[in-house]
């Protein structure tokens, strides 16, 4: 028996070779106190027996239902979620993270409380050694987006990631479809951040709740955690993303914050890079435009990190030797 056409909340989970953390995911939605949901496990062509799981959840729970698709990325996951999904709102959790027993109750809650067309919370951002609350903002509120948009974007251009994430909002189904949402499938990464600017680019109203009620997991294989070659590519996605979306005027007021993003990414890349014993080259890290750009436009006084310091000296003036000298006590 198929529940899912009472339900109230979607919860949709793309999965890729997730067995090692799914059973946690999957039991903390199962123990949802929101009793009205469905829960749509989107197997994107896993290697592992992350679909025999599924389907074993999908036998006790008659709210679970598993698509098994061939291998796409999350964005072609998530997006067969949103075409299937019958609720009248919509989370999304990733595969190796979990959430407390209310998490789409209190959302959902507080969304209709406060009549916003997006809700979010506060998160607890996980690893193996510690955990971290992290309040997006002081207290509760809730934005009126025809006055303040740009102090959301503002806040995201600033560094506060979590304000795009999409791991800890509860959106309206018909709103994304209404406005043809879906996401790309062309970018490898920030697919997320771009899907929710353009959300809450149609929305009147932003809702915040200041409680963590869902865990974000940095586990050993994240691109947070591991050293991965296409890190200053995926930065280039996320610069694209704010250039494109962002209103105009906040967008040129922290340019400077922006520049040293990237020099901070591009440090980070050298030590991951030097740990993994991998080379490169001046001429590999200068490939990419956003590198470009900010070697020629970054103020010195915004740069607050000797290494980074160091790093951007070597750059901007060409200093081979001083490049490689930062590399090797890298």
């Amino acid at each position: 028996m198929n529940e899912s056409h009472n339900c109230i909340v979607s919860i949709i989970v793309p999965i890729y070779n997730a067995k090692k953390y799914l059973s946690r995911t999957v039991e903390t939605l199962r123990r949802q106190t929101l009793a009205n949901i469905e829960i749509l496990l989107v197997n994107d062509g896993s290697t592992d027996d992350s679909l025999k799981l599924c389907r074993e959840f999908a036998e006790i729970d008659p709210r679970i239902q598993v698509i098994d698709k061939q291998n796409g990325g999350v964005s072609s996951a998530r997006n067969i979620g949103l075409k299937l999904a019958k609720g009248q709102y919509v989370l999304f959790v990733d595969a190796d993270d979990y959430v407390e027993a209310n998490y789409a109750e209190i959302l959902l809650k507080t969304l209709q409380e406060n009549k916003s067309d997006i809700e979010m919370c506060g998160y607890f951002r996980e690893d193996k050694k510690s955990e971290q609350i992290i309040t997006l903002m002081e207290k509760d509120h809730v934005f009126d987006l025809n006055k303040e948009l740009p102090s959301i974007h503002k806040a995201f251009v600033k560094g506060n990631g979590g304000i795009y994430s999409i791991f800890n909002k509860l959106f309206s189904l018909k709103k994304i479809k209404e406005n043809n949402l879906q996401f790309s499938e062309k970018l490898s990464h920030a697919e997320d951040f771009l899907f929710c600017i353009q959300y809450v680019n149609t929305c009147s109203s932003f809702g915040y709740i200041n409680i963590p009620l869902y865990h974000y997991v940095n586990n050993d294989n994240s691109l947070t955690t591991t050293f991965n070659k296409r890190q200053l590519a995926y930065h280039e996605d996320w610069l694209m993303v704010l250039k494109q979306n962002i209103v105009s005027d906040v967008y040129k007021e922290h340019t400077q914050e922006i520049y040293y993003t990237t020099l901070t990414e591009v440090n980070d890349y050298c030590i991951r890079a030097k740990r993994n014993k991998v080379r490169f080259s001046y001429k590999d890290l200068t490939s990419y435009p956003s590198v470009r750009e900010m070697i020629k436009n970054i103020r010195f006084k915004r740069v607050d990190s000797i290494s980074c310091y160091i790093l951007l000296i070597a750059l901007r003036f060409k200093i081979l030797f001083l490049y490689k000298l930062y590399i090797l006590l890298r």
